[in-house]
């Protein structure tokens, strides 16, 4: 799985924050298509993902706390809409790149 940075939080390279998405509309039946990976930090410090699949139409998002190691993470997505389990990615020149573990 690919997705590309999409408005971008990124200062110099040193934050993973943003907003990666893969979401498209098919051009013939209108069907949004992908997902979409908000990566946010809390004041604690603490990292966020909101994680969002779309198969035609958009699914509710989901909410996870993320472990963040440099430009390594991993988060769990623990509906079952599509995508669940551990996601492990890395992010790299705009683009978060993963996959989950199970599901």
């Amino acid at each position: 799985m690919q997705l590309l940075l999409a408005g971008s939080s990124i200062a110099s390279g040193t934050s993973i924050t943003g907003i990666y998405s893969s979401l498209n509309v098919h051009d013939e039946s209108g069907d949004i298509l992908g997902i979409e990976v908000t990566i946010s930090e809390s004041y604690s410090g603490k990292y966020f993902v909101t994680f969002q699949a779309s198969e035609g139409q958009p699914r509710i998002p989901v909410v996870s706390e993320a472990n963040v190691n440099r430009n390594e993470i991993t988060f769990h997505v623990n509906e079952k809409n599509g995508y669940q389990g551990l996601f492990r990615g890395e992010i790299s020149s705009g683009q978060l790149k993963g996959h989950f573990e199970q599901g």
